[in-house]
């Protein structure tokens, strides 16, 4: 690379800018204690609570609540790339781990509450920022990264999901098992 490229990257025409505005969680977490999880991941989707802060720095949303069952959706941006123009794996992990908590989460009572002891994941393939393009002539809604996370038991102490992450509106199944929890991230 020459110093004249090099410059050229730095150059104002390359410079991006993001900003993030999110609601203060502390605040929120005293009313969530009150709440249902099934509750609170509904006021969450609907907007009568705030996402939380790192919901709004990456960028997904909360589609579908059902009990034990969250679809997340995300739209690549390219903040979310890595050096060579690939997502970034912690976006994924991020994803994964917060709609298993949420979904998790649909289970649980008042005043009970769930955190990742564990997280596994197993990328098949590197997550491009062209995630959920679809092909052929159709043409239309911006790429979307969909998660589809459905708990089936859980235990008193604990909980284990197996999640898959798709690139399309494809269903995938997260099965909940005691003690920890686990992810594979599939295509």
């Amino acid at each position: 690379m020459t110093q004249a490229d090099q410059l050229d990257l730095f150059s104002p025409d390359q410079r991006r800018e993001r900003v993030v505005d999110w609601q203060a969680p502390a605040p929120v977490a005293k009313v969530v204690r009150g709440l249902s999880g099934m509750d609170a991941m509904l006021g969450i989707r609907d907007g009568r609570l705030p996402p939380p802060p790192f919901a709004k720095l990456i960028g997904f949303t909360m589609a579908v609540v059902e009990p034990g069952r969250i679809v997340m959706e995300l739209e690549p941006h390219e903040d979310l790339e890595n050096t060579i123009g690939l997502l970034h794996g912690a976006t994924a992990a991020g994803l994964l781990d917060t709609a298993m908590g949420c979904a998790i989460s649909t289970r649980l009572e008042v005043g009970q509450g769930s955190v990742t002891l564990d997280l596994k994941l197993t990328f098949l393939r590197p997550l491009g920022p062209d995630l959920g393009r679809r092909q052929g002539d159709q043409a239309g809604a911006p790429d979307e990264l969909y998660r589809r996370l459905r708990s089936r038991r859980e235990g008193r102490a604990g909980g284990a999901c197996n999640c898959n992450l798709f690139y399309d509106r494809q269903q995938s199944n997260c099965e909940l098992m005691r003690r920890s929890r686990h992810l594979r991230v599939m295509r």
